[in-house]
Order: structure tokens, then C-alpha cells, then sequence
């Protein structure tokens, strides 16, 4: 009858992504024979990845691992609560025979974020045909755009290159209002409305502020841009 071994085994893995894989286990197996067949690598990312709840999850664990062939099917969930939802360690493990690995996972970094197809300038209305989708690592700090439909028709507040990945600080709503412009001027108060003709003296987009020269008094005031060619004085 073969011999049975028992014992306890921790190593730590060389370095996977930045980071060591600490490795201890529980193993109850017989002396190991020339044909000793391993669990595959890959079933066990699997289970983990499964596990983690982490949208995009990634296991990290070295292909050089080796672990007795389980011969009932793995076991995996979360170490802990309260991880972090872009990291965690989850749990995986092998009745028969008896072995636990803790397999860090992580979500995949990346990400599909709305760039420019071609050079353009300040001022040009972005179209649909003027953009792409293309998969970027994420950057703390900037949050890109991830919807061509929240870009398009929108004009860029600076010139951009080819290959710009785009912010909400690179996009605002197109001009409703040019400088110089002459607009209709309404106001009321007092239960009067009164409609004038004005010099836009600033460009705008729909609800912005701008100043307003009165045609007829030559007084500048303060007006909200309603449509392309109606601003609102506000009292």
C-alpha cells in the first residue's frame, strides 16, 4: 500500500503583477507517482475570477504553480467582506485531496473610453463620424468620456490631436450665441414684459450668462441665453 504524506506547505510565488502570491496549504496526498497529473492553472483563475464579484476580474496566479489534481470540483469564495471592489483574495479550494490556495484577483484596468479620430480644432462641432471607441488604461483623476452620444454634437473648448481621449473639460454645448450677434432682449417686471433689440457683446451656449448691450439705450446688462436668437434679462 503507498505511503501517505501529510503536510503543510506555505511558499510565496515570485512576484505576479507587481505583488507576491503567499500559498499555504493542507495537503493529505500518497507518494507521487512519474504520471502524477496536476489541476490545470487555468480552472483555478476560473474559479476564482468567478467568485470575486469584481466586474472585469482578473486572477493572478503563476503558471508555474503545481497543485494535486482535485477530484471533486473546486470550491471558491471571497476571503473576507469588506474588501475593496477592484481588489480582492479569494479563497479556492480541493476536498479531495486537501489543499487551499488564496488567489488574489483584481479588475481589469482598462477600459473603453471615447477618443477623437482625427485633428480638430477650438470651436468645431464634434460628430460621430469624428470619433471612436478605444480600450485605455484608467487614470486616477481623469474621467473619461465612455458614450460617443455624450460627445457628439457638442463643440471641443480647445484644439485636440488625433487620438484624444476625451474629458468633460475637452467638450461643451455648441454656441447658441456668436459675439456681436444681434438679439431679441426680453424682460419683465412688475407684470410688464418688454422686448428690445441687443448686441450679444460675448458668446454663449444655452443658459449661460452673457452681457448684452441695449440698442436703443445703449446700456450693457446681464442676460440669459434662451435660444439662438432670444437672451432673458433676469432681475
Amino acid at each position: 500500500m503507498p505511503l501517505t504524506i501529510k503536510k503543510i506547505l506555505c511558499r510565496a510565488l515570485p512576484r505576479a503583477v507587481g505583488f507576491a502570491l503567499a500559498v499555504c496549504l493542507s495537503v493529505s496526498f500518497p507518494t507521487l507517482a512519474a504520471d502524477q497529473r496536476w489541476q490545470s492553472v487555468d480552472s483555478i483563475r476560473q474559479a476564482a475570477q468567478a467568485a470575486a464579484g469584481v466586474a472585469g476580474a482578473r486572477a493572478h496566479l503563476d503558471d508555474r504553480i503545481r497543485m494535486l489534481a482535485c477530484q471533486s470540483p473546486l470550491q471558491a469564495r471571497p476571503r473576507a467582506a469588506g474588501q475593496r471592489a477592484t481588489s480582492r483574495t479569494v479563497q479556492v479550494q480541493c476536498a479531495r485531496p486537501a489543499w487551499t490556495l488564496y488567489v488574489p484577483v483584481r479588475a481589469d484596468a482598462r477600459q473603453f473610453v471615447v477618443v477623437l479620430d482625427r485633428s480638430m480644432g477650438r470651436g468645431e462641432v464634434v460628430t460621430p463620424a469624428d470619433l471612436r471607441l478605444e480600450r485605455r488604461p484608467q487614470s486616477a483623476g481623469y474621467a473619461y468620456i465612455t458614450s460617443v452620444d455624450a460627445v457628439a454634437g457638442k463643440r471641443l473648448t480647445r484644439p485636440a490631436a488625433q487620438g484624444t481621449a476625451l474629458t468633460p473639460a475637452w467638450v461643451d454645448d455648441p454656441l447658441a450665441v456668436s459675439r456681436g450677434q444681434e438679439v431679441t432682449v426680453l424682460a419683465a417686471a412688475g407684470g410688464l414684459k418688454i422686448r428690445t433689440r441687443g448686441e450679444a457683446l460675448s458668446e454663449g451656449s444655452l443658459n449661460d450668462r452673457i452681457r448684452v448691450r441695449n440698442l436703443s439705450s445703449g446700456r450693457v446688462i446681464e442676460a440669459v441665453i434662451r435660444s439662438a436668437e432670444t437672451v432673458e434679462v433676469i432681475f
